[in-house]
């Protein structure tokens, strides 16, 4: 699963906070095998893209499907710019 998300200025802190939560909360999903996060690299990228690693296509889609990730996506909505990308492969 690959998130990419641009965050409005000044909500960095607030993001990483989010952060935090988010990778707790999925850590824990069944089939989560672990991730890596890029930072965005000012004058180049604006963008934090996250890389979740599951065991199998369907433990990522359970996850993505669930109510805690729909909650976390919706708490994570306001420090956005536009909408967060999510890619499951």
């Amino acid at each position: 699963m690959v998130i990419q998300v641009r965050v409005r200025s000044g909500r960095r802190a607030d993001f990483e906070a989010w952060l935090r939560d988010y990778n707790a909360a999925v850590g824990q999903a069944a089939g989560h095998l672990d991730y890596d996060l890029t930072r965005p690299t000012p004058g180049f990228d604006e963008d934090w893209v996250l890389v979740h690693r599951f065991a199998d296509k369907g433990s990522a889609a359970r996850w993505a499907g669930s109510d805690a990730h729909r909650e976390l996506l919706d708490d994570a909505a306001v420090l956005a710019v536009g909408e967060i990308d999510i890619h499951l492969y």
